[in-house]
């Protein structure tokens, strides 16, 4: 049966610890007191977002409350990126929620992008041993990847998501609308996510980014609703099966361990978080064809994929601060070693598949990862 294009959508995410809604739709920040009404939520409301952000939204879901059973206060935060996902950031949520006397059966709502995301959930994990709290997500990297799955926390200056904990949200609120506001690399970034989902876990999704890449890139609204709910309902299936990252889990760090090294090699500034993820999934698959896993037109087919997005897939030609490709690869050898005891890769067998491989040769790992950095 056809949709109603309008229609709302929602996945269920039963995680162990909680099942709660994803709720993906147009214009859902002006709901946002019916769907926190749902949760059976009152009480205080603290909103935690950033300049940039409320001044594009905060109006619309500050109006959608007033005649809800919360009430709202809001805590803004300046400047963005990477450098700001620290505890001291952390510790500003925490004087806020002190001085409005908030207590665990309050609420806490992100209203912004992955970053700020990961840090109110820590903040809320943690605040009186935990709070309840609600994702609104503004970003499509967060709405697709960051806000479902339970991954909150900060970062230490030795690396990213050092500190941090699992702790689900009670609702997430995708309202499609918000994408529109963002700048093109920003969203063109959050693809890189929809498509390493794709490619790890369903050939069906790929061949439909693939036939419809035009609209996706062009965000037309009925496409995105689509995208972003079989990209959530994929990672649902992920997290029901392996909540804390204890072993299936990992297969949704396809891409990122190159990435997560290139980015902090880069600086976090050069390198948009899905420009890393994009270029770690290029050369992960490079490596999975030398190994036999992975036929070269599967090869071609990702990047030219993540291309027709306007995504990178070579380091040549990026702006901003040089990466050395010596300490990029060491950075990765030393995270796999140190966390498994052997490199551990998560490497595609096949458009739609990929495998957790234990014994990954070191040196075949650190060839073909050079070759790729150095080339262009």
């Amino acid at each position: 049966m056809n949709r109603p294009k309008t229609a709302v959508r929602r996945v269920k995410i039963e995680a162990g610890s909680r099942t709660y809604r994803v709720v993906i739709g147009p214009g859902l920040l002006s709901t946002a007191g019916r769907l926190i009404e749902e949760t059976g939520q009152a009480g205080k409301c603290l909103i935690v977002t950033d300049k940039k952000v409320a001044g594009l939204h905060l109006e619309r879901l500050l109006e959608a409350l007033k005649n809800s059973p919360v009430e709202a206060t809001c805590t803004l935060f300046s400047g963005r990126g990477e450098s700001r996902k620290t505890l001291s950031t952390v510790a500003g949520v925490y004087r806020a929620l002190c001085q409005g006397q908030f207590y665990r059966d309050d609420l806490v709502i992100n209203l912004s992008g992955g970053m700020l995301g990961d840090l109110a959930g820590y903040a809320a994990a943690t605040f009186m041993r935990g709070m309840r709290w609600i994702q609104f997500p503004t970003t499509l990297l967060s709405q697709v990847d960051a806000s479902v799955g339970g991954k909150v926390g900060v970062n230490l200056p030795q690396g990213k998501n050092l500190v941090g904990t699992f702790y689900q949200p009670w609702m997430v609120v995708c309202d499609t609308e918000a994408l529109m506001t963002l700048p093109e690399r920003t969203y063109r970034s959050g693809l890189a996510e929809v498509v390493k989902m794709a490619v790890a876990f369903d050939r069906t999704f790929f061949e439909l980014l693939r036939a419809r890449r035009a609209t996706v890139a062009n965000r037309d609204p009925d496409i995105l609703a689509e995208v972003i709910e079989r990209s959530v309902t994929l990672k649902a299936n992920v997290v029901g099966r392996d909540e804390q990252e204890h072993g299936y889990r990992m297969t949704l760090n396809y891409g990122h361990t190159l990435g997560h090294a290139l980015e902090k090699a880069a600086g976090y500034r050069s390198l948009t978080h899905g420009e890393a993820v994009s270029l770690g999934m290029c050369a992960a698959a490079e490596l999975a064809h030398e190994l036999g896993l992975l036929s070269e037109r599967d090869v071609t087919e990702q990047c030219n994929l993540l291309q027709s997005f306007g995504l990178p897939v070579r380091l040549s030609g990026n702006k901003g601060k040089k990466v050395r490709t010596d300490e990029v690869l060491a950075a990765v050898s030393a995270d796999k070693k140190h966390r498994h005891g052997g490199l551990r890769l998560v490497l595609p067998t096949g458009i739609g598949t990929v495998e957790i491989q234990s014994d990954v040769p070191v040196k075949t790992m650190e060839r073909v990862f050079r070759v790729f950095l150095e080339r262009g």
